[in-house]
Parts: structure tokens; sequence; C-alpha cells
């Protein structure tokens, strides 16, 4: 499960990145402490429900390197794997 903060300027530019529910967000103040210890027990004790949720973002976390190396290729017009390789293994 991923439970995340939410300041500002982060938000901002990394929130649209995140793509989890809402409800697993919270904003970086004190008063949201609480809120924040009874959804990490509730994902204890839920935790089948919360892993479901977060079904799609496994998927797109484990889509990144497939991703990253398609990138590199169109970005390099790269037609072999063996600099992908290189670049991976450096």
């Amino acid at each position: 499960m991923i439970i995340k903060n939410q300041r500002e300027f982060y938000t901002k530019i990394v929130n649209k990145n995140v793509p989890i529910s809402e409800e697993y967000k919270f904003k970086d103040e004190e008063e949201n402490i609480p809120l924040i210890v009874e959804k990490i027990k509730d994902c204890f004790k839920n935790f089948e429900m919360h892993y479901k949720n977060f079904e799609n973002y496994r998927k797109i976390i484990k889509s990144e390197k497939e991703k990253f190396i398609k990138d590199l290729k169109s970005i390099f017009e790269v037609k072999g794997d063996w600099i992908i390789w290189i670049i991976l293994k450096s």
C-alpha cells in the first residue's frame, strides 16, 4: 500500500503521476496524523480490499522498465538492444 503526503509544491508536480485513490493521500499537516494512523491500521485490518485498490498502480510500476527501454530506443533511434543493455548495466 502507499499512503502519500500532499505538500503544496509536491502535490502540484508529482501527485498527478501517482495514480492512487485520494483516500490514500493526506495533506502534510500535523492534525492529519490520527487519520494517517487509522488508515494504516485499516490497511492491515482489511488488507485484501486495500490490496485490490492498488492493482492498477502495480501494473503501471511493473511496466516502467519496459516503457523506459522503449522511450530510450525511440529517443536515440536504436534498432537493437545492445545500447540499452549498456545503459541499464551502467
